[in-house]
């Protein structure tokens, strides 16, 4: 149809979709698209990886993508934390919230390959060049963010959350101490 690359965009879509439309008939769908994203997930992000050359990474884009990277994410986590202020959630779940949105990877993986797609597309050296430069942002995105974002969830998780117990789900009106709530919002 003319659209190169545009097939891991439609994908994200059709998941979005999808699960809007079988609200109430999802689980078994859930276990079966779950064994389709284990054997489907390495070969994903292996293709990405497969493009990159390590040696050929120029020292000023990397640098240029760390900094942009940290600024996003810096931003990222503050206007997450604003946005969850008027939830309902403590500060400890605010700032879980905030840390836990750190992790990019699937949406990079997916739609980073795109600009280069489009440029061999065109055939025009330059804009492969800025293509590559997207790719390489998209993979360091991944292979920065997703490995500290799996440390900090899993370090913070079990510190800043505590677990609805199913008594306190059932008579609220109980939970009367002078501390935090009991909530867990995963």
């Amino acid at each position: 149809f003319g659209f190169p690359g545009s097939g891991g965009l439609c994908t994200l879509v059709l998941a979005f979709l999808a699960g809007m439309g079988w609200a109430g008939e999802k689980s078994a769908v859930e276990d079966i698209v779950a064994v389709g994203w284990d054997i489907f997930q390495p070969l994903l992000f292996g293709l990405i990886g497969a493009e990159i050359s390590i040696t050929s990474l120029r020292p000023e884009t990397v640098g240029l993508c760390i900094a942009t990277l940290s600024i996003g994410l810096a931003i990222r986590i503050c206007v997450t934390f604003i946005m969850v202020c008027c939830a309902g959630f403590n500060l400890k779940e605010k700032i879980f919230i905030s840390l836990a949105w750190i992790p990019k990877a699937t949406v990079q993986a997916a739609i980073g390959s795109l600009a280069l797609d489009a440029a061999r597309h065109r055939g025009d050296q330059k804009l492969e060049d800025f293509g590559m430069d997207v790719l390489t942002v998209a993979f360091l995105a991944i292979l920065i963010t997703a490995p500290i974002g799996a440390l900090i969830i899993g370090l913070t998780g079990p510190r800043m959350l505590q677990q609805v117990s199913k008594s306190d789900e059932e008579e609220p009106e109980l939970n009367t101490g002078g501390g935090e709530s009991k909530s867990c919002r995963l």
